[in-house]
């Protein structure tokens, strides 16, 4: 799997960020490897373990993932 994108929260947390900001929308081709994701937004929160940071993504807008489903 690759790393986050440069704007994902993750990102900002993994490079010394003491707390994340709460959900936060996020460019999709931080988190989706497709041609159009940077075309759309993601919703990003996370938090921070003692080792390891988990992720939660969701679309804000599920005509998104139609758009992108109906280009494969």
């Amino acid at each position: 799997m690759r790393q986050p994108g440069a704007g994902a929260v993750a990102t900002a947390l993994l490079a010394g960020a003491v707390t994340a900001p709460g959900p936060t929308t996020v460019d999709a081709d931080d988190w989706i490897e497709h041609e159009d994701a940077k075309n759309y937004c993601v919703v990003e929160d996370c938090v921070r373990s003692s080792d390891s940071i988990l992720s939660m993504i969701w679309w804000k807008d599920e005509s998104q993932i139609v758009d992108l489903q109906g280009d494969d």
